[in-house]
C-alpha cells in the first residue's frame, strides 16, 4: 500500500495532515516479526495536486519461490 509518504515532507507540518493509520508506516520497507510491511510514496497526489520534498517512486518488487532449494 502507500500513504503518498506525506506527499508534501516538511518538518512537523507533515505529520499533521498524514492520512489515517499512515503514521507508523509513513514511507519505507520495515521488517516486522511476522513479515514486511512496504510503503511507497506513490506515483498520485490526493486533495493536494503537489509533490514537495517527496519525489514519487515505484518500487519493483522480485519475488523468488524457496521450491527446490531443499
Amino acid at each position: 500500500g502507500h500513504s503518498h509518504g506525506g506527499q508534501v515532507r516538511l518538518p512537523v507540518v507533515t505529520q499533521l495532515f498524514l492520512p489515517p493509520g499512515a503514521h507508523t508506516y509513513i514511507k519505507g520497507l520495515f521488517e516486522r516479526e511476522n513479515g514486511a510491511i512496504l510503503v511507497s510514496s506513490g506515483v498520485g497526489m490526493t486533495k493536494l495536486p503537489l509533490r514537495l520534498g517527496n519525489p514519487p517512486e515505484i518500487w519493483v518488487i522480485d519475488v523468488k519461490s524457496d521450491q527446490g532449494r531443499r
